[in-house]
């Protein structure tokens, strides 16, 4: 499953990173100067900024832009994505094409082509997993100077993946069709309001295992929407990544530590009010041969999941999560067991004054010293249990720093 994860969010990620444009440019040689250094500035940023989430984004060659009367046809560098750099595992993206418009003075009008087929390397270089992309529609409304979209409508369909996690192996998804769409509105204290839309239908899995799981899901559909969506820590974030790495500077550990440290600040911060849906509907999973005698089959008629946020950007937050499901069917069970599982449930839990600075600098604290956990030399056994007794000592907050709230 980490697997068509890490494969499928490329899907967004590559979107991302070709949506990555200029403004205010003629449609001419000077104007395509302008775009391909924003689009060079901007994937750079990208890149670097990876280095401190575990990934890696390589590159080979160098973005082209070409003017083309009403737009610029920008094709980027080939793209690998390595999920984890110290590892040997990556995908091989390709060549993203994205076509640019301009829009309102400061912005961009996007529109994106992923490659129609995507291929997984194993740590032996050998193909281990596939993505194929049937038709596809990405648009963006890009503001560089902001470091943000206030727009992205996206539509893929006819998604094929295929993986072969351990030899003997297969793991496939078939996925008709994905819609995402995401909108932000500014506030007149510079911050935004936003919303976010995701959704996917009739999606097949063929999971791998002692035997096989086959898993059909009719819908999935997830909103957010949030407030006072603060940006200008990301862009005083980027100075500060792009001013380290500048001319090909290396960072020293200390820097490097203290760079995380504010990048899981950052990500953490921005919102201060958040509220999360997703709903599932039609869940079916059918095992062969199952853990016990014969197949097993498992089904949810829907399964919901709601949560809320407030104050994430004070002292303290409130929060609150309601989870339920109903038409739960198992088949393994005896008829007079089955009997008494409801056929319906709901969990509700709501918590106040949440330590969330207290819980933003843990975090920041534990991403710190896990790359000082990286960095540490291998062949010290002494470095390497120091580092990671700093990790462990700052998880060790978590429970002191709930202990107050009220739930």
């Amino acid at each position: 499953m980490q697997k068509i994860m890490s494969l499928f969010s490329a899907l967004v990620v590559c979107g991302v990173l070709a949506a990555s444009g200029a403004a205010e440019a003629a449609i001419d040689a000077q104007g395509a100067a302008t775009l391909k250094k924003q689009i060079e500035d901007s994937l750079q940023w990208r890149q670097n900024v990876s280095r401190f989430s575990g990934q890696k984004l390589e590159m080979e060659g160098g973005v082209t832009v070409a003017p083309k009367g009403t737009f610029y046809e920008v094709k980027l560098p080939h793209l690998t994505l390595i999920p984890h750099a110290d590892k040997k595992e990556r995908l091989d993206v390709g060549t993203v094409t994205l076509n640019a418009m301009p829009g309102q003075p400061g912005e961009w009008l996007l529109t994106t082509l992923l490659p129609s087929a995507m291929t997984f390397y194993d740590a032996a270089g050998g193909a281990a997993g596939h993505i194929n992309i049937g038709a596809q529609y990405f648009a963006g409304h890009w503001w560089p100077e902001k470091e943000i979209y206030t727009g992205i409508d996206a539509h893929y369909e006819n998604i094929k993946v295929d993986a072969t996690p351990a030899p003997g192996q297969t793991l496939t998804a078939v996925i008709p069709a994905v819609k995402i769409r995401f909108n932000l509105k500014d506030n007149a204290d510079g911050t935004w309001n936003g919303s976010n839309f995701f959704e996917t239908s009739d999606l097949k899995l063929t999971l791998p295992g002692k035997g096989q799981a086959e898993v059909t899901i009719a819908k999935i559909e997830a909103h957010s929407a949030y407030d006072h969506f603060d940006i200008r820590p990301t862009l005083a974030l980027k100075k500060k990544v792009q001013a380290a790495f500048e001319n090909g500077k290396t960072p020293t550990e200390a820097e490097m530590r203290a760079l995380a440290s504010d990048v899981v600040s950052t990500g953490m911060g921005g919102i201060d009010s958040l509220q999360n849906t997703v709903k599932v509907s039609g869940t079916a999973i059918h095992m062969t041969p199952a853990p016990i005698n014969g197949p097993m089959d498992i089904a949810f008629d829907m399964f919901s999941l709601s949560g809320h946020a407030s104050g994430l950007q004070q002292d303290k937050a409130t929060g609150s999560l309601i989870m339920g499901g109903s038409g739960m069917k198992l088949s393994f069970l005896p008829p007079d067991i089955a009997a008494l599982i409801p056929n319906a449930f709901n969990i509700d839990v709501s918590a106040e004054n949440l330590p969330a600075k207290g819980l933003k600098d843990m975090f920041a604290g534990v991403m710190e010293k896990s790359v000082a956990l990286s960095q540490a030399p291998k062949s010290s056994k002494a470095a390497q249990e120091a580092a990671v007794k700093d990790v462990n000592a700052n998880v060790a907050t978590l429970p002191k720093l709930l202990q107050d709230a009220a739930t």
